[in-house]
Parts: structure tokens; C-alpha cells; sequence
């Protein structure tokens, strides 16, 4: 392309890793010259590992300019244009075919109207077209064209509703679906208006789940005094919650060309037009800031300046986390052939201090395992701490085991980029807890059991006992991959902790102390990283809040201005998080979690008695809420600094969870947020610790003992370390291979059929507790069916997730009750049931 003129406004994307570029026009004698514009139909594409572009044919409806253009998984797709003469319907799909080493053309459906100079952007396979010169008037209709939806009989475009703006050519659209202001961001282009032809500073956002329009901030970057026109910019998303925006028109500059070139005459004419073209680049004022707009805060700031002269109309695609411009204009009527790649990102650092901090708190903990190590006789030691464990202490471990370190960045990611708005979660945690105590906790305690999954031996049947406890087994093992794994690569991008470091420092020293300690060094371990957890929060809180005006009062008052508070949400859906849903659904998942996962009914048998249980259990319930309102909080917080100092973003962030650690690193000072840091790793490693232990105490009770009776307690003891490092050493190895491998979609349908699995396995005990009449084959059969229902309620409805345990319920009691008629046995229950073991009391 260096031998060419250059040319503005062509099809442009990213496909397969190749940018590809078609079509454009210029002025190959110099409109200063009396020049004409010509359109072209050269296709090229560029390779970014070879460097190197390739001219790849033509395009098939020949030359074309001004059309609209996105990139999506499928290709880019290529709508409308002008020719010169004519305005274009026609649609095409270009794809870089990495087997044949070409670009590949398919047809779609033609747009519904002649179109040029429209918006065309794409949020995964939905392009999305709006404005234009649409059957030969300025327009501000909207349409989108959903490729997933390729070969089925209805597909085509559909018209969504019009922007709430005037008509307008060359606006420019992105779409970004990590915001909270929808996913469609339109801005600025030019119009006819009354006073005349205009260059538009406002900016619209569409909302794709709403299906509505609302307006955005005007493009006024901070530093500037009045509202700026992005007309002709390129525009990109990047990150997760930004859009870039490059080049843009002088607005007054523009409006004043086009007032007088509308107004003079003759000779006056001419002479303004020579003297217009002969101007140099610079005295036009194009815009040279590289400017991001961000859609949590909603905020407009100026990043970077760009180091090249601003060209409009370029074409814009982001490839390998970089972004390229190529061609467009460099001032009116002349065109560039060169093509910019640029990065952006920041270097992280950790830092000596920082190291010496988390180094010394991750040595602690081998310390508490090497410590109870010392005070261990034999299993009942390993897997119930001798019943000598307080209740305060299990009370700390209980919590800290079910708010994991994706929990401690996800809650405030969560409410940073949107609302309150399933709150109401963890008061059901709370309105579960006194169930637990009335009808559960009695049995695990009375029973004598060490695994839960002991009861269902005694209830339904051995099958039934394995069979949840092979699930819980491999489910812990996944969620030991993924836990590792999830916050090692958020805190890799934003400490720069190299991830194997993450992975492998982090699993060994739990599996370590694990190991040695067994669930007294596990709950022990939890109860210092619990506290750890919360006071790191703490302070990071009032670190926020001293960076707003006003303190806490001022994150209170931009919370409600910007009605990030939202929690009730009374409306009978059943494709939203209501508030029936929520508190309904969310009590039946907790309940679920609290009966029936090993790592929870573990600590209740650790303490000396039932009422010592009883009051740990109390303790998580009451500090659910007020931790629960710290870290939704810190999210709220988070949005309410970044809306007051959206300067100190930054914009390569590609996760909302990501933004407390961000802050953490970015705002606290040296060897407070390396302690802030290790309470991140504290929240991880208190959900590996608990999943670890937990999984080995049912490979050694329901597997090894049950079928060892004679085997003494010295090799169950052995038999408990081995599978305390194996189940440790596979859950990092899947984190492991989730980072080399990126992408295991083996791994996620195995992933997602063990989840399945565990959603039922809450049944089991309700069945068990409540359900006298159910056997132990209608118990399994109620169990796989609701399993197998929930796989198609996920796949096949858009029923929201909170209703999810309502499903399991309904499904697995009415088909075990059905399949109890067929699978009848009579396996005494006495003291098995709620009803049964109260009058045994």
C-alpha cells in the first residue's frame, strides 16, 4: 500500500488475525488541481506477524466508498456505500481463509434500504447499522443483523428503534458490551438543520437488552470548554469498559468550509476553495487527542496524543491488543497510504516491598500447618480437629471458605460497573442458616459421620452415597483448577506476579499446610485469612473514600444519582433478577450449598458440641450482611472515584473484576498494597484449603475406609495426606492448562456436566430429611433428572439463574416420589428424618 495515494472511507476490519481492507476512494490529481474523486474495489489484507501487506483481488460489487463496516467471529461484514453514482443495498461478509491464504466474499441479506455514510458496528455476531443517507435522505433509522442466526429462515435485517437524534451522515458507532450504558455507543456525524448544515457533539447509547436509546455525556473531555465534534474519527472498542476514538474534524472549521463554500460565488468561490486547499494539515485543527470514553462512569478523557497527522476516515481494527489505522485523509482532498499500529497498556510492578510482605504472610501459613501438625494423633485429629476447635473460629472459617478470592474482586467489579442488584443474595444466606440449624446440623452431629455423605449410606443406599460423593470429589478438583486459576490472571495483569507464580505458589503452600494440619490448620488458616480478608477491605475502603468529595457522603450521593443502588425489583419476571427470584431462588442455592458440600458440613462437626455448631453457624449468618454490604460498597465506591477521576483508568483493563486490585495497586502506598494483595490470596487460598481437605476427607471415608474396615488408623492417616496432595496437585494442574491452553472446550463441557451434577446434590439431602416416603433409587432418579432438566432449562430457555434451585426442587421431588412407587425398599428410617430423629431426641 505504500505505493498508493491512499484512500478514505473503506470497508475495514479484523478477521482470523488478518487486518483486511477494501475498497476507499481518492483524488489522484489534487483537488487543488481541479481533481475528481475516483472510488476503488482493491481488497488487501495485512499480517501483523509477518509485517506485510498483500493485495487480495477486488471487491465483487466493484468499486465502493463511504459504506459501513464490522467486525465480528464470522468476518467483517461490508454494508452498502457508493460507487460514485449510485448508493448501495447490497451485503457482504469478508473473511480471511487461513487455509487457502485468501480473502473469501459471502452474501447476505441486503440492507432494507440504498445506504451510505452510515454507523456500522458489531457486539460479538449482532452488526448493528444506524444513520446515513438512507433511499437518498439523511436518516436516523436503525437496524441490526444477527449472524448466529445464518441459515435459518427468518434471517435478515431487523429495524430496532430509531435514534433519538437528528438525521445525520458519518456518525460514528462502537459497541461495548462491558459498560453499564448499553452496548451501542453512536456519536457525533453531520446533519441538516435549521441554521444550516451542523457538526453534532452529542452521543447516544443503546441499550440491546432494554431495546432503548438513552443519551450519553456530549464529547467535553476534561480540560476542554465546550463540546467537540468527533465527525470522521475511527472508533474502537478496547478493554472492557472503553471506547477509543481517533482523529475527528475541527467542527468549526468544518461548519465555516461548508457555510461559505454554500454562500460565495464565482470568483469569490474560487479564490476561498484555492486558498482552503493550499492550507497546510496543521491550520485545520484536526483533532490529534486520542480520546476514551467510558462506559461505566460515563465519563469522556483525553489519553494520549497522537503522534501522527490525525487522519480521518481511516479505517480502524484491533489485532494482537493493538490497534491499526489505515489510510484516510490528512487534510481535505488528500489521502494517505500509510497504516499505524499502535499499543496501549501500562507496566506493571510489584515491587521489593510488596514481594516482602506477601512472601512473609504465605510462610505464615506454613508455619500454622507445620504447628497443628504437632498436635495431630490420628484422623479423628485430621478431619475434626479432636472436636476442639471454638465455635468463633469455625464461625470466621465458614465465611471465609464461601467468599473465595473471585468473590472478593468479582462483588465489587460487579457493583462497579452496575447495580445492588442481586443483594438480596446474601440476605438469603442469612434466612438459610436457622434451616440449616433446625433440620440439618442434627444429623451430621447426632450421626457421628465425618463425611456427609455418610447419612445417605444410612438413608437411601450405598449407591447414592458414592455417587454424590464421586460429584462433590470432581467437583472440588475443577473448582480448585478454576479458583486458582481465575484470580492468578487478573492479578497478573495487574501486578505483573507472573501467573505460573500465582498458580504454583499459591496450591503449593496450601497443599503444604494442608497437609500437615489437616482441617485444624485449615480452619485456623481461614480464621487469620478471614481477618486478613476483611481488614484489607477495610482499609481499602476508606482509601476510596478519601478520594471523593464529600467521603463516604459523596459515594452515597453519586451512588444514588446514578441509581447504582437499585436492589428491589418487584416485576413477575422470570428473565431478571426479581426480587421473588432472588430471595427465593438464592435461599434454595444456599440452602443446597450449606446441606450438602463437605468443605461447609466439615467445621460442624469440628466444634465439641451441637451448640457450639450451632452458634457458628449464627456467626456466618450475622456476618454475611455486614460484609456482604462492605464489598458491594467498595463497588459503588470504585465507580464514584473513577466518575471523579476517570483520568486514572486504564483502558487495556479487559475484566470488571479486575478494578479492586487495580485500585489497590494503583492508589495504596508500598507495602500496604502488597497486604492488600495477600488478602486477595488469602480469599484464594481459604476456598483451595477448604475444597482440598474437604475432597480428601470424602476419598478417604467414603472410599478408602468403607471399603478398608480393617485398615488401621495409621494408613488412613497416610491415605488422608496422599489424597490431600493428589486432589491439590490435579486442581492446579487444570489451572495449569487452563493458562497454556487458553480455550479447553473439553474442559468446559466437563466443567458444565459436574456443575449440573452438583446442583442436585442438595436434593439428596432434602429428600433424605423431608421425604420419607422416597427410596433410595427414586432419590438417584430424582437426582438425574433434575440434572438433566436444568442442562436444557440452561441451554433452551432464558430463565435466569436464580431460578435455577427452583427447578431442581420441583423436578427432583416429584420424580423421585414417582420413581419410589417403582423402586420400593424397605431400609428402616428410623432416626434418619427430621420427624424421626426428634423423637428419638
Amino acid at each position: 500500500m505504500e505505493e498508493s495515494l491512499g484512500v478514505s472511507a473503506p470497508f475495514a476490519g479484523v478477521h482470523n488475525g488478518h487486518v483486511l481492507v477494501a475498497g476507499g476512494c481518492n483524488f489522484p490529481v489534487p483537488l487543488a488541481e481541479g481533481g475528481t474523486k475516483r472510488y476503488y474495489a482493491d481488497v488487501f489484507s495485512f499480517d501483523p506477524a509477518v509485517g506485510v501487506w498483500s493485495r487480495e483481488g477486488m471487491l465483487p460489487q466493484g468499486p465502493v466508498a463511504y459504506g459501513a463496516s464490522a467486525s465480528t467471529p464470522k468476518g467483517v461484514v461490508c454494508v452498502g456505500g457508493s460507487n460514485g453514482k449510485t448508493n448501495l443495498s447490497s451485503v457482504l461478509l469478508m473473511q480471511w481463509d487461513p487455509r487457502a491464504g485468501k480473502v473469501r466474499f459471502q452474501s447476505l441479506p441486503d440492507f432494507p434500504a440504498t445506504v451510505k455514510s452510515a454507523a456500522g458496528a458489531a457486539d460479538g455476531d449482532k452488526v448493528y447499522v444506524a444513520c446515513g443517507v438512507q433511499d437518498g435522505k439523511e436518516s436516523n433509522r436503525f437496524f441490526t443483523l444477527d449472524l448466529s442466526q445464518m441459515g435459518k429462515p427468518d434471517f435478515g435485517w431487523k429495524e430496532l428503534p430509531p435514534c433519538p437524534c437528528a438525521p445525520r451522515e458519518q456518525a460514528v458507532m462502537a459497541c461495548q458490551s462491558g459498560g453499564a450504558r448499553g452496548s451501542v455507543l453512536l456519536v457525533s456525524g453531520f446533519g441538516s438543520t435549521p441554521g444550516g448544515i451542523r457538526a453534532f457533539t452529542d452521543a447516544f447509547a443503546y441499550d440491546s437488552e432494554k431495546g432503548a436509546w438513552s443519551p450519553v455525556a456530549p464529547v467535553l473531555p476534561e480540560g476542554m470548554d465546550e463540546p467537540i465534534s468527533l465527525l470522521g474519527a475511527a472508533a474502537v472498542p478496547f478493554g472492557t469498559h472503553h471506547i477509543l476514538f481517533f482523529g475527528g474534524f475541527d467542527k468549526k472549521e468544518f461548519e465555516e468550509a461548508v457555510r461559505k463554500s454554500s454562500t460565495l460565488k464565482g470568483e469569490a468561490l474560487a479564490a476561498y476553495k484555492k486558498a482552503y486547499n493550499a492550507r497546510s494539515p496543521e491550520s485545520f485543527h484536526w483533532n490529534r487527542k486520542i480520546l476514551a470514553y467510558h462506559t461505566v462512569t460515563d465519563t469522556w478523557t483525553p489519553i494520549d496524543t497522537y503522534p501522527y497527522p490525525p487522519n480521518c476516515g481511516a479505517g480502524i481494527a484491533v489485532v494482537d491488543g493493538g490497534i491499526v489505522l489505515v489510510g484516510g485523509e490528512i487534510k481535505p482532498g488528500v489521502r494517505t497510504p500509510k497504516a499505524y499500529l499502535g499499543k496501549l497498556g501500562r507496566q506493571a510492578r510489584f515491587g521489593t516491598v510488596n514481594w516482602t510482605v506477601l512472601v512473609g504472610y504465605l510462610m505464615g501459613m506454613l508455619g500454622i500447618g507445620f504447628f497443628f501438625m504437632k498436635r495431630e494423633k490420628g484422623t479423628e485429629d485430621f478431619f475434626k480437629g479432636g472436636g476442639r476447635v471454638p465455635w468463633w473460629a469455625v464461625g470466621v472459617s465458614i465465611f471465609a471458605t464461601m467468599l473465595s478470592s473471585i468473590s472478593f474482586m468479582a462483588i465489587p467489579g460487579m457493583t462497579y460497573a452496575g447495580t445492588w442488584a442481586i443483594f438480596l443474595i446474601a440476605i438469603s444466606i442469612t434466612l438459610s442458616q436457622p434451616i440449616v440449624i433446625r433440620y440439618y446440623l442434627p444429623f451430621y452431629r447426632r450421626l457421628n459421620v465425618t463425611s456427609a455423605y455418610e447419612y445417605l449410606e444410612m438413608r437411601f443406599n450405598l449407591a447414592s452415597r458414592m455417587l454424590a460423593s464421586t460429584v462433590f470429589i470432581l467437583f472440588m478438583i475443577v473448582r480448585i483448577g478454576i479458583v486458582s486459576y481465575l484470580p492468578a490472571l487478573a492479578l497478573e495483569a495487574i501486578t505483573g506476579i507472573d501467573i505460573t507464580i500465582c498458580i504454583f505458589g499459591i496450591g503449593i503452600v496450601t497443599i503444604v499446610y494442608c497437609a500437615m494440619g489437616g482441617v485444624e490448620a485449615v480452619i485456623w488458616g481461614d480464621f487469620v485469612q478471614g481477618i486478613v480478608l476483611i481488614s484489607g477491605a477495610v482499609i481499602a475502603f476508606l482509601y476510596i473514600a478519601s478520594g471523593v468529595d464529600g467521603g463516604v457522603g459523596g459515594i452515597v450521593h453519586l451512588g444514588v444519582e446514578h441509581s447504582k443502588f437499585q436492589i428491589i425489583n418487584t416485576a413477575f419476571a422470570l428473565d431478571k433478577p426479581t426480587v421473588w427470584s432472588l430471595l427465593i431462588g438464592g435461599l434454595l442455592a444456599n440452602l443446597f450449598t450449606y446441606t450438602s458440600d463437605q468443605s461447609v458440613i466439615q467445621r460442624y462437626i469440628t466444634t465439641k458440641d451441637e451448640k457450639a455448631a450451632t452458634k457458628s453457624i449464627w456467626f456466618n449468618a450475622i456476618a454475611c450482611i455486614p460484609v456482604s454490604v462492605l464489598f458491594y460498597f467498595i463497588g459503588t465506591g470504585l465507580y464514584a472515584y473513577y466518575h471523579t477521576h476517570p483520568e486514572l483508568l486504564d483502558v487495556s483493563m479487559n475484566k470488571s473484576d479486575q478494578i479492586f486490585p487495580f485500585f489497590i495497586m494503583q492508589r495504596l502506598p508500598v507495602g500496604l498494597s502488597g497486604l492488600l494483595i495477600a488478602a486477595v490470596f488469602s480469599a484464594t487460598m481459604s476456598t483451595l484449603s477448604s475444597n482440598i481437605n474437604s475432597a480428601a476427607t470424602a476419598i478417604t471415608t467414603d472410599f478408602y475406609q468403607r471399603f478398608n474396615p480393617r485398615a488401621n488408623d495409621r494408613k488412613a492417616m497416610r491415605m488422608a495426606r496422599v489424597s490431600t496432595v493428589a486432589v491439590g496437585v490435579l486442581g492446579i494442574a487444570i489451572a495449569y492448562a487452563l493458562y497454556m491452553m487458553k480455550d479447553l472446550p473439553v474442559f468446559e463441557m466437563f466443567s458444565m456436566i459436574v456443575g449440573l451434577l452438583v446442583s442436585g446434590l442438595g436434593m439428596f439431602f432434602m429428600l433424605g430429611v423431608f421425604f420419607p416416603k422416597v427410596t433410595g433409587w427414586g432419590a438417584m432418579s430424582g437426582f438425574v433428572a433434575s440434572s438433566v432438566a436444568l442442562y436444557f432449562v440452561k441451554h433452551d430457555t432464558s430463565l435466569h439463574w436464580s431460578l435455577y434451585p427452583v427447578i431442581v426442587l420441583v423436578v427432583a421431588v416429584v420424580v423421585a416420589h414417582l420413581a419410589s412407587l417403582l423402586f420400593r425398599d424397605r431400609k428402616p428410617i428410623d432416626g434418619l428424618t427430621w420427624r424421626t430423629l426428634n423423637r428419638e431426641k
